[in-house]
């Protein structure tokens, strides 16, 4: 074998591997999450969030495999970067020296949270102290930072409900005066339990914040491709429609 075509055999195979790097599936992952990331009993995902990236990728014409894990978990498996992309991630969930050492894209949803009340139990609020002696709901796992101390002191009473749709039904029933949630959360279990938003009233902002994929820094060029999607879905109209079919279903 004569030595150009020794070479032309290991460029094609260096050209192959490269492609086939290339075009290697990301490994994208998040935590469960209603409504923007769950699991469905025959094990196929779906939300908010995961159609958001569904739309992505067919968009970039790239392929992924998606996961979900419980927090510390994943928070692991990215620090080792066996996970490329936290699809549902927010840099305001993070302090400035730990922000830095990842990318996070433009946001695709807003993720707001809310003290709710029953309309007929509304009581107007800007300080946690003035739920004093009032029994305020939150799902258990959760936390508040402005609410920590009056919690902690039993200022203001706390109870833990296990899921979502419990607190729902916790708040339904009177049998708190409060319950916290984001607006997202809340519409989509007003459809899932088929309540009637006109019973409750929205009070005091706790929180917000812009919901992005956050990835490596080594994926910088995939963050500006992921952007310039994000930007097109929101031109025609694509990233509403998702966010509606989880909020709003069937509202023209």
């Amino acid at each position: 074998m004569n030595r150009a075509r020794l070479l032309s055999i290991i460029f094609g195979i260096l050209v192959s591997f490269g492609l086939c790097h290339a075009h290697e599936a990301l490994k994208v992952s998040t935590s469960p999450w209603s409504p923007y990331a769950m699991k469905k009993e025959a094990g196929q995902f779906e939300g908010l969030s995961v159609d958001v990236v569904d739309a992505i990728f067919k968009r970039l014409n790239l392929s992924y495999e998606m996961s979900l894990y419980p927090a510390n978990r994943l928070n692991l498996l990215i620090g080792k970067e066996f996970i490329d992309i936290n699809f549902a991630d927010s840099p305001a969930w993070y302090s400035s020296k730990d922000k830095e050492k990842f990318l996070f894209s433009d946001a695709y949803a807003q993720v707001n949270e809310y003290v709710y009340f029953r309309k007929d139990k509304y009581l107007e609020i800007e300080k946690p102290g003035q739920l004093a002696s009032h029994r305020v709901g939150i799902t258990d796992g959760y936390y508040y930072e402005a609410f920590n101390k009056v919690f902690a002191t039993g200022e203001v009473s706390k109870h833990a409900a296990s899921s979502n749709e419990i607190l729902l039904r916790l708040l339904i029933n009177d049998r708190v005066d409060a319950a916290f949630f984001d607006d997202k959360l809340f519409e989509y279990l007003l459809v899932k339990e088929q309540v009637d938003s006109s019973w409750f009233r929205r009070g005091k902002l706790l929180s917000e914040a812009p919901l992005c994929l956050k990835l490596h820094k080594k994926h910088g060029a995939l963050v500006k491709k992921i952007n310039q999607a994000l930007n097109g879905m929101k031109d025609d109209g694509t990233l509403a429609s998702i966010i509606k079919k989880y909020t709003h279903p069937g509202k023209p």
